[in-house]
């Protein structure tokens, strides 16, 4: 369920101290998805899904889907200067 603006500053006026738009920004993962040939995304590639390192911030998470025929899934993390990923290994 996604909450409207409105709502969140219902929600932000009926409970006090509560800032909901922030903490509910900081749980958002971002996903991505290309033909990337079955190699980890390069730099270059998670600028073209995510934009730079500098506006995604540190904490920044996002799932990137390579579309190729080895369709791996890597996790993709930042910390404001640079990206890094970790492929992920499907369940058995």
């Amino acid at each position: 369920m996604l909450l409207t603006p409105t709502q969140i500053d219902e929600l932000n006026h009926t409970i006090p101290g509560l800032e909901l738009g922030t903490l509910l920004a900081g749980n958002q993962v971002h996903y991505a998805h290309a033909d990337i040939g079955g190699a980890a995304p390069t730099n270059v590639e998670c600028i073209a899904a995510f934009g730079t390192a500098a506006s995604s911030g540190a904490g920044f998470r996002g799932v990137y889907q390579d579309d190729h025929a080895s369709g791996k899934t890597y996790l993709v993390i930042c910390n404001g200067i640079a990206y890094s990923t970790i492929q992920a290994t499907a369940a058995v």
